[in-house]
């Protein structure tokens, strides 16, 4: 008999905590942001020392890029481009239907933006964890930047 209420418990404990964890998951502190396709970039953003001294590279104005395979949904940029240089990308959208992509991702779109605007390109390193995501950005940011050389 105690082994009979002993299981009982064990699996009524292990079902609790199933639920919990797939009900409190979404309220891990991950804040993803929203695509951005009809709002416009007001921020100021720093040029990177080594760009000072290159000519301009880019035409000014919004670019986008193409939609991207990242396997576990599609990753699709937007390249913001003032004064000849990269100063934001917009992530219009990225794999964020499962919880770990979410969890990855969260951690990955502000690396690799933060890394292409650094670089002024689209040549980037993947960010570990990332990866699928890292090359289709690589992909969709490469295509903006095309639609922007001089």
């Amino acid at each position: 008999m105690k082994k009979i209420l002993f299981s009982l418990f064990t699996i009524f404990v292990f079902a609790f905590y199933v639920v919990y964890q797939r009900f409190t998951w979404d309220s891990s502190g991950i804040k993803l942001r929203p695509p951005m396709m009809n709002q416009s970039y007001g921020g100021s953003t720093q040029i990177p020392a080594m760009g000072m001294g290159m000519m301009r590279g880019y035409r000014d104005g919004k670019y986008l890029g193409v939609s991207a395979d990242a396997y576990y949904g599609r990753v699709q940029v937007a390249a913001i481009i003032e004064g000849g240089y990269i100063i934001h990308i917009q992530f219009l959208d990225f794999p964020q239907e499962q919880d770990t992509s979410k969890a990855i991702n969260g951690m990955a779109v502000p690396i690799l933006e933060q890394e292409a605007i650094a670089a002024q390109s689209a040549e980037v390193d993947i960010v570990s964890g990332a990866t699928q995501t890292s090359k289709a950005f690589k992909q969709s940011l490469a295509s903006a930047l095309i639609q922007a050389k001089l």
